[in-house]
């Protein structure tokens, strides 16, 4: 994904940044483990295995506020690589990964494409954001928090943003439940069914069928679901068909009648 000019060079998928909060997760329950045995907040030093995924996003988001902020740069380079503000880096990591659970879950709860990529375009910008909110607050040990005031009003803008987008979805779920199609997951029972059953899986998504992984696991257990599977996915595009038909023959008697 690309968004502007700034990032060319920092297109970040929403694979990659799942995979970028789950190596927060770790960061979040080892400051937890070690508040439990010490009671004063824990300084701890940026773990070496997320600094090159970090910094390649820092970099982008710095160039894209360079102009704004000219010192930012001096101040990243300037910075000791330790803080006293630990206990407000974990939360601000616990707020994320609970946030991108959030996101990973609804990504594939989303049936338009619009909605989509307005999702992957809110997860982009805000693990931006709120990353540079969290490294500065973890890296610098003297932080001119005045000068930079505007910045954190923006990522807690990004963050309500993206909040705002999970109740939307949530209401939405009140009212059309629906479920991951195994052609939108990559699993073993997925890769496994759609190897056994191509063109059934093809029909499917054709039609929109609700193909979920659990009943992709019972057919191929089944003989006997399988071919119910079969027969039920057969079934629905023949009603869609004869539904298409119909509003075809509708509109042809309402032009007649109009005529």
């Amino acid at each position: 994904m690309k968004f502007n000019d700034n990032f060319a060079n920092a297109e970040v998928t929403l694979k990659e940044t799942i995979a970028l909060i789950k190596q927060l997760q770790q960061v979040q329950k080892s400051l937890r483990s070690f508040q439990e045995w010490k009671e004063d907040v824990p300084s701890i030093k940026f773990p070496v295995y997320m600094r090159e995924s970090v910094q390649a996003i820092m970099d982008a988001v710095i160039s894209d506020f360079g102009i704004q902020y000219p010192n930012l740069q001096m101040h990243f380079k300037n910075g000791d690589g330790e803080d006293i503000t630990a206990a407000r880096l974990s939360s601000a990591i616990l707020t994320i990964s609970s946030l991108m659970s959030e996101l990973k879950k609804m990504h594939y709860l989303i049936r338009s494409d619009e909605s989509r990529e307005q999702l992957k375009s809110l997860v982009y910008h805000s693990i931006q954001h709120l990353l540079v909110f969290i490294y500065m607050q973890y890296k610098l040990e003297r932080f001119p928090t005045d000068e930079y005031l505007p910045l954190f009003t923006y990522c807690e803008k990004e963050e309500m943003l993206v909040e705002d987008f999970i109740e939307e979805i949530r209401e939405a779920q009140k009212t059309y439940q629906a479920y991951p199609n195994i052609y939108e997951v990559h699993s073993e029972v997925a890769d496994d069914f759609i190897s056994v059953a191509y063109e059934l899986c093809i029909k499917a998504e054709e039609i929109s069928y609700p193909l979920t992984e659990r009943k992709a696991l019972e057919a191929l257990e089944s003989a006997e679901a399988m071919q119910a599977l079969k027969e039920d996915i057969e079934k629905a595009a023949r009603n869609i068909i004869t539904k298409d038909t119909r509003t075809s023959h509708e509109e042809v008697l309402q032009k007649m009648k109009l005529g």
